[in-house]
């Protein structure tokens, strides 16, 4: 029984399911991988081992700069976004071929597996970034003409224990870890 599929279906089901990945990211990378096709040669990478520091570094220069708001790399004529995709596809391409120079700095005294359990540990919740935040953590419900402004010459006030008061120097201190709050 055929089940209605044709046979290349079934087989076609099993294998990645490119479909999946956005078109425009492709077409992206690709005029990145065009302008690195003008600039040092196409297919490169495959021609001599790649360095997995290079990569990653400058894969990391392009998230900096698209974090920083810099959204497209002139050169390239591409978003930055893309060009850490093309560093990402060539990396896996050398790792894949075993060819490239694993030159990522040795971890003494672990393993890869134990590396992995760390990374998997979850972090601390993270750190209220408000006064308010704090208030509503620990000290319960908020005055209904809440949010908290504070002009820069008062001390920050809360509302705790019924009472929309100043905090002390102390309380300030604790909240913000030790450092001032000016």
């Amino acid at each position: 029984m055929n089940d209605g599929l044709n046979p290349k279906d079934a087989v076609g089901l099993t294998k990645a399911p490119l479909r999946l990945v956005p078109p425009v990211g492709l077409v992206q990378v690709a005029k990145v991988m065009a302008h690195g096709a003008e600039k040092y040669g196409p297919y490169n990478w495959r021609e001599s081992k790649v360095r997995y520091s290079v990569y990653i570094e400058a894969a990391l220069r392009h998230l900096y700069a698209a974090m920083d708001g810099e959204d497209n790399d002139t050169e390239a004529g591409a978003p930055h976004l893309a060009s850490v995709a093309a560093c990402m596809l060539i990396l896996l391409d050398a790792v894949s071929l075993g060819s490239f120079v694993d030159d990522r700095p040795a971890v003494r005294g672990k393993t890869g597996q134990e590396l992995r359990l760390c990374r998997s540990v979850p972090v601390a919740p993270r750190a209220p970034r408000t006064v308010a935040e704090i208030v509503r953590q620990n000290e319960g419900p908020m005055p209904p003409d809440f949010p908290y402004t504070r002009p820069s010459t008062e001390s920050p006030k809360v509302w705790v224990d019924g009472v929309y008061r100043p905090l002390t120097v102390e309380e300030v201190r604790d909240i913000f870890g030790g450092e001032s709050y000016a």
